[in-house]
């Protein structure tokens, strides 16, 4: 592993993960600032959500490993990884409970 975390080359590499987290992040804030316009649903905003955590955690791991910090490191990644996953359960049920209602034709919160 030390030919992976030594030498000099790994800024390149590096700096690419954190362009990648940074672009990532700002596409999801575009995002958001689109929707925050309209009256955005819970889906849209979920799915700005988990691109704004995948991208912090890829510029974490790309971060950490420009300065040779495990911590952040491992912290950028096990976050990063459980935060994006966790976030994708929250939009599958979102998408769900959107086509229950597409298919039942009322409108959310709407009860009888």
């Amino acid at each position: 592993m030390e030919w992976l975390i030594e030498p000099g080359w790994r800024i390149w590499p590096a700096a690419a993960l954190v362009g990648a987290g940074y672009w990532l992040w700002w596409r999801a804030f575009r995002r958001w600032r689109a929707r925050e316009r309209h009256t955005g649903s819970n889906l849209e905003w979920m799915l700005a959500f988990r691109k704004t955590l995948l991208g912090a955690g890829v510029a974490g791991v790309g971060i950490a490993w420009m300065g040779q910090w495990p911590l952040l490191f491992w912290a950028a990644l096990v976050i990063g990884f459980e935060e994006t996953l966790e976030s994708s359960i929250a939009v599958a049920a979102l998408k769900q409970e959107r086509e229950l209602e597409a298919r039942s034709g009322s409108s959310p919160g709407a009860r009888g």
